[in-house]
């Protein structure tokens, strides 16, 4: 099933207790919503419902109760009685809380904002839903929304930061990041520009690439705009075509496509590999071509 029971640190004396809950933390997720259900009777039943992402952690912060949990294929029954012990739900898993005492405050602490949209109400559509989940029909060509979701909390605090503090341009974060990346990189300087594209037209203008006569070579199935950077400072990119092993640019294919005219190579490390440098450095040298490296699908490879 999916849920698991966290037990928080208590500090305390003879005066008390105190227990601290902290998102990311020993609460497993950024908390965007805080509820609590109290006076309630015993025999009553709540909850009633599944999600299909929100995340939850429950506990008695006072009392107790049992969540009954249902995964579409056993139900389980966990008995909530600590102010130190939550309940950590995912989603597609039906619940229901009951047998309260007296006493009772059930806490809820909510990974996201109340949305009507991701609650499953009707127990016969969550079991229809779940027996669907398990036949694979597809599977998606790139999920932007599970990778967003793993970092969800570092990225969501970063950019609250900037958005407070106003300096969106050669802030203290692109300084920092400048910082790290060429250590990461173990060069001696990193500078941030806007986009890749930037990036390219800016190094060619600097090395002097920059009239129609000048050529650099690029592989043919890289983001258009390595080849756009080229041709956006004046030169003209040549297209060559990969190695069919790797994907990467092909070095037999760089070397047949200089001309007296090649200023430069242009290639771009793909899919998170590197093309193969030393031999692309050889030809360069021996050539005396620049080498500009696109990284923006394989950083630190």
């Amino acid at each position: 099933m999916s849920y698991n029971l966290i037990n928080f640190k208590v500090n305390g004396d003879n005066k008390g207790q105190l227990v601290a809950l902290e998102a990311m933390r020993n609460i497993p997720f950024p908390i965007k919503r805080v509820y609590y259900v109290y006076d309630t009777t015993e025999s009553a039943v709540r909850g009633h419902h599944a999600h299909y992402d929100l995340e939850q952690v429950v506990f008695c912060a006072s009392g107790s109760c049992d969540f009954i949990l249902d995964d579409g294929n056993t139900r389980e029954t966990i008995h909530l009685s600590s102010p130190s012990q939550g309940l950590h739900i995912k989603g597609f898993m039906w619940r229901e809380f009951t047998n309260f005492s007296d006493d009772c405050v059930v806490m809820v602490l909510a990974s996201e904002y109340y949305d009507e949209g991701d609650y499953i109400r009707d127990y016969d559509a969550f079991k229809k839903i779940i027996r669907n989940k398990k036949v694979v029909t597809s599977v998606p060509f790139i999920d932007f929304k599970r990778c967003y979701k793993d970092i969800k909390f570092e990225l969501d605090t970063a950019y609250e930061k900037v958005m407070s503090h106003g300096h969106y341009i050669c802030g203290a974060e692109l300084e920092k990041f400048e910082k790290d990346f060429a250590l990461a990189c173990g060069a001696n300087y990193c500078i941030g520009v806007s986009n890749g594209l930037e990036a390219i037209s800016l190094t060619m203008e600097a090395w002097g690439i920059n009239k129609p006569d000048m050529e650099v070579i690029c592989a043919t199935n890289s983001f258009v705009a390595t080849a756009l950077g080229v041709s956006r400072a004046g030169a003209t990119p040549v297209l060559v075509e990969p190695d069919k092993r790797t994907y990467n640019i092909s070095p037999e294919a760089i070397e047949k496509a200089i001309t007296p005219k090649t200023r430069a190579i242009a290639l771009t490390h793909l899919y998170g590999q590197a093309a193969d440098m030393d031999a692309i450095n050889s030809i360069a040298k021996k050539h005396n071509l620049k080498v500009f490296e696109d990284s923006a699908q394989a950083h630190l490879s």
